[in-house]
């Protein structure tokens, strides 16, 4: 299932990743979700259709509360090495190699 990986660490997290995969990615995979566990045993063709169609039910959306890790990081790596603003006291905002307030639009000094 996972082909080809260049090294110890690509092959962990290919399988981290066909293993883990919810909300909105695990629906574009879903097709790889649905092949790993027709490969698990099965009693009957009834209990594998419903198999499939409970994990359809679980892969359609992200549940309340759940993030997606690139959501969460993007926010602490725009505020990570911020300054305070200077006008406001707000924490500014990467805007290309400089920083701008979000709160009263000033900049740390490039245009």
């Amino acid at each position: 299932d996972i082909g080809f990986a260049k090294s110890i660490m690509d092959y962990i997290f290919r399988w981290l990743q066909l293993r883990f995969l919810t909300g909105q990615q695990g629906m574009l995979f879903e097709n790889l979700k649905m092949r790993t566990s027709a490969v698990g045993p099965q009693t009957s063709g009834e209990a594998s259709g419903s198999v499939v169609a409970d994990q359809r039910s679980e892969v359609r959306g992200p549940t309340p509360g759940s993030v997606h890790a690139a959501d969460a990081l993007a926010g602490l790596i725009d505020l990570g090495d911020a300054p305070t603003c200077s006008f406001c006291g707000s924490i500014m905002t990467r805007n290309g190699s400089c920083y701008r307030c979000g709160s009263c639009g000033s900049t740390s000094g490039c245009s």
